[in-house]
């Protein structure tokens, strides 16, 4: 429970990649607006599908409005990945998680792999917007 405004509030929490975790997320991205990042960043278009989630085959896609559910058309790169893994770099923040899961075959790449460089090396300049989207997001997050 969090205290706030004189009153104890229970946290509401999602499973990660769940609808409703999907849906939240979204809500959260339309309050915040605006992330306010880099050309580099606002281009990209990857789509992602995710084994061994608790509700099976996730499919999902990274652009400039963060995660969102299901696959689109125009993402020139898709990556498929397990959701251990995946749980590790979003929510664990965990930045050798990826490199390890390519390393060892458990992340794929198909198309153009630059989206992924791109991405990764913007990590770095992330904007406040997109912080605050990211602290609350992982807030909600089971």
């Amino acid at each position: 429970m969090l205290r706030g405004a004189g009153r104890w509030r229970e946290l509401v929490g999602y499973a990660f990649l769940s609808d409703e975790w999907f849906s939240e997320v979204d809500k959260i991205r339309a309050e915040i607006g605006d992330l306010g990042l880099p050309a580099a960043v606002r281009n990209i278009r990857i789509n992602v599908e995710v084994s061994g989630a608790p509700s099976g085959v996730v499919q999902a896609n990274f652009g400039a409005d963060g995660i969102t559910k299901g696959l689109v058309a125009q993402a020139p790169t898709k990556i498929k990945l397990p959701y251990a893994t995946l749980r590790r770099i979003l929510i664990d923040r965990d930045a050798s998680a990826g490199m390890e899961a390519f390393m060892s075959g458990q992340l794929q790449i198909e198309g153009d792999p630059t989206q992924l460089m791109s991405l990764q090396s913007s990590a770095g300049s992330t904007s406040e917007a997109a912080l605050k989207l990211m602290k609350r997001v992982l807030e909600i997050t089971q």
